[in-house]
């Protein structure tokens, strides 16, 4: 068995909410707000199927070795690029 465990900031979860859903919402504090009743727990457990693993792995592998050497400010872009693949496949599933 495999475990991925990532780690997000919840500003920074909100922040993507507002700007993925942002003709939903007014301003960052209706995200807040829509994110707070959906998530109310910060830790989160998501189970996918073997499929959709392996779906992932190609970017969970990628975003895993980014950090090897710690937070480098030149790889953010590339990290922000993975999370929002992996969260879109996640929601498309």
């Amino acid at each position: 068995m495999t475990t991925t465990t990532i780690y997000l900031d919840r500003d920074y979860l909100i922040d993507q909410v507002f700007w993925q859903y942002a003709a939903q919402f007014c301003d960052r504090h209706n995200a807040r707000d829509f994110f707070e009743a959906r998530y109310s727990t910060p830790a989160q457990i998501v189970r996918i199927g073997e499929d959709r693993a392996a779906h992932l792995m190609p970017w969970l592998d990628e975003l895993a070795s980014l950090r090897l050497d710690g937070p480098q400010p030149e790889q953010f872009l590339r990290a922000q690029a993975l999370l929002s693949q992996c969260s879109t496949s996640l929601l498309l599933s």
